[in-house]
């Protein structure tokens, strides 16, 4: 690791650019294709959480597995360029550098990707308990669920909806590690430019008369509200009464330049040079209507403080989840929205 750390303190601009433009591309049926740079980016705050925090508001022991030595000296140089924009005034000695690191991790995105994952595992695993058998990852990214717990696998099934050149990466890390799926974990690739959810699932063991738990994390705000609440109608149309939906969104004042903060300002930066940028949030006060017209009840809708007071108040100073970061819970009423409105 420390080979592969000096090796990109040394890059210049430019090569440290490239080599980032070059995470995530492979081939999927002989065709080039480019994976999330983001799913790649999660994987590594989580795993760098699990490996540098006590206490830990999330323990994602397994996610450095899903990353090449390579890349993981990479993203946290990465973060450190980030943090100092000037790396020509660089503290020479790792030990110095690590403390940037580690402050850098405690914020804004970071913060985010770590509460939103500890949010809708606490609720899957109550979800679990009250007798719910069906999970479904949409958008999972290195979601590593399914590789801790595989004490609940015999339990439950656990279904991965993603785009098939981030699932094709994941799959191939996955083989090399050694890893045996069982059949209750299953992956469904689906491009949801040329198909729809609940056709996708058809292609799994999904049952649509069962109640399941959809986790949706990191992926509305890179959607046009249309389409979000499209793929919100689609699921209570085809999913059992009793279903629930965890997911995370940014409010609207995120998207408004008079009043999204500086930091989200920045983050939206750097994802519009990722390839990946940002398009649009919720308001958080007329969600619980916009839910219930596409047929869903809200349950809960965290803003950040109570993200933070929640999942990080007993881990290390300095934790911020970002003030436009809101967590929510959705069910599937066992009656009809429409039928009591």
């Amino acid at each position: 690791m420390v080979q592969e750390a000096a090796k990109f303190e040394a890059l210049s601009r430019k090569e440290f650019i490239a080599f980032l433009e070059g995470i995530g591309k492979t081939t999927v049926d002989g065709r080039p294709v480019e994976a999330s740079r983001t799913a790649f980016i999660t994987a590594f705050i989580r795993a760098f959480h699990a490996a540098n925090e006590n206490p830990k508001a999330f323990d994602d022991w397994i996610a450095a597995r899903l990353l090449t030595a390579e890349e993981y000296a990479f993203f946290e140089e990465m973060y450190y360029r980030w943090t100092l924009k000037d790396t020509s005034e660089a503290p020479a000695l790792p030990a110095q550098r690590r403390p940037v690191i580690t402050a850098a991790m405690r914020t804004g995105a970071a913060g985010a990707i770590l509460g939103r994952a500890r949010f809708a595992e606490d609720a899957l695993e109550k979800a679990i308990a009250d007798g719910v058998q069906q999970v479904v990852l949409l958008g999972a990214g290195f979601d590593t669920f399914a590789l801790r717990r595989t004490d609940l696998l015999g339990r439950i099934r656990v279904i991965e909806v993603d785009h098939p050149a981030t699932q094709a990466i994941k799959r191939q890390r996955l083989a090399a590690m050694g890893f045996s799926l069982l059949p209750s974990l299953q992956f469904v690739a689906v491009d949801f430019s040329q198909e729809d959810l609940p056709h996708a699932l058809s292609r799994s063991s999904y049952d649509a008369e069962v109640p399941a738990f959809f986790s949706w994390l990191g992926v509305t705000y890179y959607l046009e509200q249309e389409h979000l609440f499209k793929v919100f109608r689609s699921l209570s149309e085809t999913a059992a009464p009793g279903s629930l939906m965890a997911f995370d969104y940014m409010d609207v004042e995120a998207f408004d330049p008079d009043q999204a903060s500086s930091p989200v300002q920045k983050l939206k930066d750097k994802l519009r040079f990722l390839g990946e940028p940002l398009k649009a949030g919720l308001d958080p006060k007329a969600l619980e209507r916009d839910l219930m017209g596409v047929g869903w009840e809200l349950r809960r809708n965290l803003a950040a403080e109570d993200i933070e007071e929640l999942y990080f108040r007993g881990c290390a100073d300095g934790f911020r989840v970002g003030k436009h970061l809101h967590l929510a819970l959705a069910a599937l009423p066992t009656v009809s929205v429409q039928d009591v409105t």
